[in-house]
């Protein structure tokens, strides 16, 4: 008897409650043949190691990692040298964010076996867990050698150069590719999401070379196959601020926040943005004060706090909660702009300095414009305002 007839038989069996017509004598004669075919069929350990791989494959895309694991370990005990049941038990491990036995699993996989491409990438995803992020270029740009047509290696090293690295012009390089290479890209782990990630990140690349009409472009593709992802929502929102249409931008912050609702930094942009359209009301303190409340040490926690104590007239409590957040993050710009535009309100003019850095690291223009009417009766803030030399950018404007 085959191998082949006990799986049939196997499957014959399976249906006979959905089938109950079979009589007793035709299931006597499948259980008699299949038993038979049980004493004949020889499994070799090989063999038996790779019905456990396949099976451990079948329980980590049903999302049942644990009993994975148990799988590729019996694969492994069977055959000490499978290379691909240690790779996909380092994939589990890394589902499961157990990313030291993730790496021991992959580094012996490619001990065994150096011609797998997608281990290269799976060990390169648990590098950049562990901050070993020129050790995970290496491994992505490896499984690129491998395969040049390997979708997931170019938008794996894209976010990597985008998000850790800086090396943008190569983060543009590598999601076109991904994208140009599969279009509807779908990510085989669960913590990356399908192609939507690949948009997003690459609209974020946008927005950090000023390219907004192309960023907007990629982050409206990527709600479009992801509504449900709060920060692409923020990201477009940054987008409409670089092409100057600030109500599109609020707009977008406030689907952020309802998706994130502990997303600090979208909610403080919203209030920045409806201060921009109309002097601050008498609630937006107690307003700043809730949403630094969400995470009191984060960096747009002490500018909410800060502004909240300028807006009640406590001038000292403000200064050092805004020059906290420029010591915590002196790359930010928030915290520059308002410490400068708290000065030039109490008539120090080089508080204009502090918002020309604010511009230097990257702050959007039609927020300084628009961010006169903060303190509407405030002369002093409409004049320094007047010494910079950039345009304002209409709320009216359509990147498109």
């Amino acid at each position: 008897m085959s191998d082949e007839f006990l799986t049939a038989s196997n499957q014959l069996l399976l249906k006979v409650t959905d089938v109950p017509t079979f009589s007793p004598t035709v299931l006597a004669q499948i259980y008699g043949k299949r038993g038979v075919a049980q004493r004949n069929l020889v499994v070799s350990p090989t063999v038996l190691a790779q019905i456990y791989g396949d099976r451990g494959v079948m329980q980590h895309n049903q999302d049942n990692l644990t009993a994975a694991i148990a799988d590729f370990d019996q694969a492994i005990a069977l055959d000490p040298h499978y290379a691909w049941a240690y790779g996909n038990r380092g994939i589990t491990y890394r589902a499961l964010q157990n990313y030291r036995h993730a790496l021991g699993d992959l580094n012996h996989a490619l001990s065994l076996d150096d011609s797998m491409d997608w281990v290269y990438v799976s060990r390169g995803e648990v590098l950049r867990h562990l901050k070993e992020y020129r050790r995970a270029l290496a491994d992505f740009t490896r499984a690129i050698a491998l395969d040049p047509d390997y979708a997931e290696a170019y938008a794996s090293r894209g976010r990597l150069y985008r998000r850790y690295l800086k090396q943008y012009p190569e983060a543009i390089q590598d999601l076109e590719r991904a994208i140009t290479l599969d279009p509807e890209m779908s990510w085989a782990y669960a913590y990356l999401p399908d192609d939507a990630w690949s948009y997003s990140h690459r609209g974020l690349v946008y927005i950090s070379r000023q390219a907004y009409p192309r960023a907007i472009e990629d982050l409206s593709r990527s709600i479009a196959l992801n509504p449900t992802y709060a920060y692409t929502y923020g990201r477009r929102a940054s987008a409409y601020l670089g092409a100057g249409n600030i109500i599109k931008a609020a707009q977008d912050y406030a689907r952020d926040c309802e998706l994130a609702p502990n997303d600090i930094y979208a909610h403080w942009m919203g209030v920045w943005i409806a201060m921009c359209q109309q002097p601050a009301e008498s609630t937006t303190a107690e307003r700043l004060e809730q949403i630094a409340a969400i995470r009191p040490r984060n960096y747009f926690a002490y500018v909410c706090r800060s502004v909240a104590y300028w807006l009640r007239g406590q001038n000292e409590q403000a200064n050092a909660e805004i020059q906290e957040a420029c010591q915590l993050r002196p790359d930010q710009w928030d915290a520059f702009f308002w410490k400068g535009l708290m000065l030039v309100a109490s008539g120090q003019i080089e508080g204009v300095q502090d918002m020309e850095h604010a511009l230097q690291l990257g702050m959007f223009p039609v927020l300084l414009f628009q961010s006169h009417t903060c303190v509407s009766s405030n002369e002093a803030i409409k004049e320094a305002l007047r010494t910079f030399s950039l345009p304002s950018a209409s709320q009216d404007d359509r990147p498109h």
